[in-house]
């Protein structure tokens, strides 16, 4: 999961950029969404490393 997640999370890091950089409701909603997937990956990487201690 470690690698793999963070590779999603840079994917998806750039993707909410890039939506960002058109300032409409739906881009904005959009890049809202992606910044909670990455908050859920987040999460879930810091206990997997948390476990492996």
């Amino acid at each position: 999961m470690t690698t793999d997640g963070i590779q999603q999370i840079n994917a998806l890091l750039h993707e909410t950029a890039e939506l960002l950089k058109i300032s409409d409701k739906a881009s904005r909603r959009a890049a809202a969404r992606k910044l909670d997937r990455i908050a859920v990956l987040a999460s879930t990487l810091a206990a997997t490393l948390q476990a492996q201690q």
